[in-house]
């Protein structure tokens, strides 16, 4: 299941650049802490306030870089080499990465250059 979260590193640059989304985990200290019962959030209207890092799942992250930021993260199959995956970034030119986190931490990157 803790796979399905994004790394400790990612978490905090997302709360760097203001991602205040409800979670269902949460980081203490660089430890992944997974609630099924209430919700965390930085954002002070919902039930759980907290000043740590929230932990999204990996597509909660994408989603909200994409909504606030309009940086496109998705998966791109590679003509001639079957099942070879790579992530695609796509702002204002295209970027492939080998893996999800490497993307997203690209995506990230982008997103506070832009701020």
């Amino acid at each position: 299941m803790e796979k399905q979260f994004v790394t400790y590193e990612i978490a905090l640059k997302l709360k760097e650049l203001g991602f205040d989304r409800e979670c269902f985990g949460i980081f203490s200290g660089e430890k992944l802490i997974i609630q099924g019962e209430w919700l965390y959030s930085t954002n002070s209207e919902t039930m759980s306030e907290t000043t740590n890092p929230t932990a999204p799942l990996w597509q909660q992250a994408i989603q909200w870089i994409w909504s606030y930021h309009k940086i496109l993260i998705h998966t791109h199959l590679v003509p001639g080499l079957p099942k070879t995956i790579l992530w695609a970034v796509e702002s204002d030119h295209i970027d492939y990465w080998g893996t999800q986190e490497e993307a997203v931490l690209q995506a990230l990157e982008l997103c506070a250059k832009r701020r």
